[in-house]
């Protein structure tokens, strides 16, 4: 509890560059206030805004050095109401009790020479991103990506580390021209519209995706994308394309971005990645970003499509000849090891984080990958 309390109030207070949306610089941001420090926990975890007494005696108590923000925390979490709320006390252990699934070794010779030190993004998902207040904010701005403790999805994870990630490495302009490859009609696309001067999203369109679960690559948004958007977006500055991932139809260094979340593995095998991971690295300017979200197993277990790190290595990082903006992370809660949903029976169930068929355990990694400014 301790560890959660600590993980919590680092969150709120740490000063952290605040990487803003429609914006080419980033800013600092001071320390939290008391006042807003006890707004953003009753938001975080009690999903509410404060009640009058309850914020003044708390805003009493700490301000008077009666109560610290570590204690402060402990009595929301303790309380009956998040208790309730949340239905039982495991929340917790997606935040304390963690543990390392592969060694980042071996990508040291992948990693370019000034790597990103501040922030970590290259990294699998990572529920402590839902109580960072300057992650969040993409987060909110997405619209349809829950926030919420008790609905965390590791594709909302994806999403928000996307484009968070994109702003902190200052690639978010009005200037930047991107190709999402195997992107459906997936709300990512059309915020990427509000905030660059052109996005080609491309899929099949075709086959499952067409017409089960969420039918996230239906045809008919080629012809019609408004059907799709989640909120308004400048029409002009997005494009539905049927494209084969692994054989785009753009010239060499093309495009600012080029992104692909949760797609590579569903290419018909290991070997379709890499050419799909060989082609973006082709039509992405030296000194672009790539995003790649797909999925990473966790147990040691093999599988025909899903990446464990020497598959990452093979099929995905050396393919594309770009290098990883940093080293990757590989921590993750044990949670997810010892209490993984179960494919398909639970797929409703939240917090989506980790996932199992019965042998498998895996969840969402995201990475950061800049191609050379020499050809």
């Amino acid at each position: 509890m301790m560890k959660l309390m600590r993980r919590l109030n680092s969150f709120f207070s740490d000063k952290k560059p605040t990487p803003q949306v429609e914006q080419n610089e980033d800013e600092g941001t001071p320390g939290i206030s008391d006042e807003d420090f006890i707004r953003l926990a009753y938001q975080l975890l009690l999903s509410r805004e404060a009640d009058s007494g309850g914020f003044d005696l708390a805003f009493k108590k700490i301000a008077a050095g009666e109560m610290s923000r570590d204690e402060f925390i402990l009595t929301l979490i303790q309380s009956k109401e998040f208790e309730k709320k949340y239905h039982c006390s495991a929340l917790e252990h997606f935040f304390i009790d963690m543990t390392t699934v592969a060694s980042s070794e071996m990508f040291i010779p992948f990693v370019k020479k000034d790597p990103t030190e501040d922030v970590q993004l290259n990294e699998l998902t990572n529920p402590s991103k839902w109580i960072d207040p300057h992650w969040r904010e993409f987060g909110l701005s997405l619209e349809v990506a829950s926030m919420s403790l008790q609905y965390m999805h590791r594709k909302n994870f994806e999403w928000v580390q996307t484009i968070y990630g994109l702003s902190y490495l200052g690639k978010l302009c009005h200037d930047s021209v991107a190709l999402g490859v195997g992107t459906g009609h997936e709300c990512i696309v059309y915020w990427m519209a509000r905030n660059l001067k052109m996005v080609f999203a491309t899929d099949l369109f075709r086959e499952k995706w067409a017409y089960q679960a969420g039918m996230e690559g239906d045809p008919a948004v080629i012809r019609n994308p408004e059907k799709y958007q989640p909120f308004q977006y400048p029409k002009e500055r997005l494009q539905f394309l049927p494209m084969n991932g692994c054989y785009l139809a753009w010239k060499d260094n093309s495009f600012d971005i080029v992104f692909t979340l949760s797609s590579i593995e569903h290419f018909g095998g290991k070997d379709y990645s890499a050419l799909a991971m060989e082609e973006m690295g082709r039509v992405l300017k030296p000194g672009g970003i790539a995003v790649i979200a797909t999925e990473f197993i966790l147990n040691g277990k093999k599988h025909p499509e899903f990446f464990d790190e020497n598959d990452l290595l093979e099929y995905v990082i050396k393919p594309s000849r770009m290098k990883l903006i940093q080293n990757i992370s590989f921590t993750i809660p044990r949670v997810f090891l010892e209490r993984p949903l179960r494919i398909p029976s639970e797929i409703c169930r939240r917090p989506h984080l980790s996932l199992t068929d019965g042998n498998t355990v895996w969840t969402s990694i995201v990475l950061f990958l800049e191609k050379s400014g020499v050809e």
